[in-house]
């Protein structure tokens, strides 16, 4: 990860802590200010990446961080007694946070081989001469130290065998999963994280089962909404030809980018169909969801 100024509200997705994350140091200190590249030396034209190797650096006030295993009642000043959160996170103890500022805490080591989850708010800047640091041992654990700001799904998953009656041909039976999440989230992005750590992204079941044929148009494939009735909070869109079902579509999730620049989503976005008229094909949905 590269040195980088933080001074506003951030959440990591699957960011892996290779080099320390400094908090306000000296422009001259940015790793993004280098470059990271080189020229191969033999054949045709091609930059290589060239990252900088690793190199653990500290301030004066230490605190371990262990996800899995810390507990926020700790001291947290070595890896036996790891605290569980960063003081930044949305979800610590205000203790936490109180004993942070009041020890002048300046860095912060995560455990290797663990998934921290969570959102961290920067509330807090360093200085040129002490920059806050978020950093990670070789000494302490194995693997990578991940800041992710995705959530874990526990399941159980499910086969779904039942969906001849939903209009979805019979050939899917067995294929499509199921699992309940709470109230409120929509799934964007899942991944599905191997005994080893591998990992894959899943495809969430939809309607197109669209491909991914066109990297730099992925919606070429969608379908193309035919009128649009402009409301507030809710808008009416109409598909006729893909719309009109025997079945209800409410409380579906329904992805679509801004047609004819009608309302102000600069890309896709998913939000729940309110209301379906079956015989027209014509959904509403808010348009300020999520």
């Amino acid at each position: 990860m590269a040195q980088t100024c933080v001074r506003q509200t951030f959440i990591l997705f699957g960011m892996t802590i290779l080099c320390c994350l400094l908090v306000r140091g000296r422009a001259d200190d940015y790793s993004w200010r280098r470059p990271h590249a080189g020229l191969q030396a033999n054949g045709p034209v091609d930059l290589q990446w060239q990252p900088e190797p690793f190199t653990m650096r500290t301030g004066n006030v230490l605190r371990y961080i262990d996800f899995r295993n810390g507990n926020d009642q700790n001291d947290g000043k070595t890896p036996a007694s790891a605290w569980k959160h960063h003081p930044w996170d949305t979800n610590a103890a205000d203790s936490l946070r109180s004993r942070a500022r009041q020890d002048h805490v300046d860095t912060y080591i995560f455990k290797r081989g663990v998934i921290y989850r969570g959102l961290l708010e920067a509330r807090e800047s360093g200085t040129d001469r002490s920059p806050i640091i978020l950093t990670s041992s070789p000494e302490w654990g194995t693997g990578d130290a991940v800041l992710a700001g995705s959530e874990k799904i526990a399941g159980p998953w499910a086969k779904v065998t039942s969906l001849a009656q939903l209009g979805f041909p019979r050939h899917v039976n067995g294929v499509i999963w199921q699992v309940s999440l709470p109230s409120g989230k929509i799934p964007m992005l899942a991944w599905e994280v191997g005994p080893r750590g591998e990992w894959q992204r899943l495809k969430l079941a939809r309607d197109p089962n669209w491909q991914d044929s066109d990297p730099y148009r992925p919606g070429i494939n969608w379908w193309r909404w035919t009128s649009i009735t402009k409301g507030w909070p809710e808008m009416a869109a109409t598909d006729p030809a893909h719309l009109k079902r025997s079945y209800s579509l409410e409380g579906a999730t329904i992805w679509t980018d801004r047609p004819g620049n009608n309302f102000a989503w600069s890309t896709p976005a998913p939000t729940v169909i309110r209301k379906h008229d079956r015989q027209r094909g014509t959904v509403r949905f808010l348009i300020n969801h999520p």
